[in-house]
């Protein structure tokens, strides 16, 4: 194992992005903090920064004004990880914060500090997390309205075409997300709104380099909606970003449910991220029937006031 005194960080769009995936793609985390296409194209709102090398990937960035932390390991080195983020936390003079910590990472953190860690799960930032032959099938009693959703949209537009989406898309999904925008502003803070903008044109403009899949939906070639992600590991793929033109009933179940049919293989899973504790956005994900609700912590010092990410 290698030693390290410090960690290194540089701005997340320098990172490559196949050097993350490869060092999580063995692993069996799924949140969607870490996929890079998240970590980069968020990194204008976040000032998120990178330190990574064989063994671990860290992330330092900038959350309702504090300096906050997440962090994957790979070797079980987590003591001297947490040491060197407490190290680079106290050189900043900012309070010891970790964000997005998977259940699962938990008793490596408390066995390498015992007692020493407050873990406190953050509602509104828990991943749903679907099996792709679900969405892909729409299968059985539970799904049936998101069936007959996509089948109401098929009636209404039989010659709709789903295709993979492209780099030459990107016109005309940034002219949709820009409508959508300003259909559903009120759905999110103007700060968020901006940095999901950002985020996506950031995707578009390097769409190869990030490794991004996505799809198209378009009736009478007018895009109706668009969706893409990325791989989060081997067998978890994350969802980033999904748009559709409500004028066009059920367009929001066809987009969903073709972009899962077209998935490769490998991907047994599908991350389609948090719901941020928006009521309707929340409804919306727990209709399609999580196979998992993958719990998130804020970890904290026991000495430090509990936080507050809500």
């Amino acid at each position: 194992m290698m030693n390290h005194s410090t960690l290194h960080f540089r701005p997340a769009t320098e990172v490559d992005p196949e050097a993350v995936r490869a060092l999580l793609r063995d692993t069996c985390y799924q949140g969607c903090d870490l996929n890079i296409m998240n970590l980069a194209g968020w990194s204008f709102h976040f000032g998120t920064e990178l330190s990574l090398d064989a063994e671990r990937l860290v992330g330092r960035f900038r959350l309702a004004g504090r300096t906050a932390y997440m962090a994957a390991v790979t070797d079980g080195s987590w003591r001297e990880t947490l040491d060197l983020i407490a190290a680079d936390a106290d050189r900043l003079g900012a309070p010891l914060l970790l964000t997005g910590v998977c259940r699962h990472v938990v008793p490596h953190i408390e066995a390498a500090h015992p007692g020493r860690f407050r873990f406190t799960p953050v509602r509104n930032l828990f991943d749903y997390v679907y099996r792709r032959e679900d969405l892909a099938t729409l299968a059985g009693k539970k799904l049936q309205p998101k069936r007959n959703h996509a089948n109401r949209f098929a009636r209404l537009y039989p010659g709709y075409v789903f295709a993979p989406m492209t780099a030459a898309d990107a016109p005309d999904c940034l002219a949709l997300a820009e409508q959508w925008a300003a259909r559903h502003g009120a759905e999110a803070d103007g700060a968020s709104a901006g940095g999901e903008r950002d985020a996506i044109r950031y995707v578009l403009s390097h769409w190869d380099r990030l490794g991004a899949l996505g799809g198209t939906l378009r009736v009478d070639g007018r895009l109706v909606a668009f969706t893409y992600g990325g791989a989060v590991n081997g067998t978890t793929f994350d969802v980033c970003v999904e748009k559709a033109d409500t004028d066009y009933d059920g367009a929001y179940a066809v987009i969903n449910r073709d972009f899962a049919r077209s998935l490769p293989e490998q991907f047994a899973f599908v991350n389609r991220e948090e719901d941020l504790g928006i009521e309707g956005l929340r409804r919306a994900k727990l209709s399609y029937h999580p196979h998992v609700l993958l719990e998130k912590c804020a970890v904290t010092l026991l000495s430090s006031p509990e936080p507050c990410l809500t």
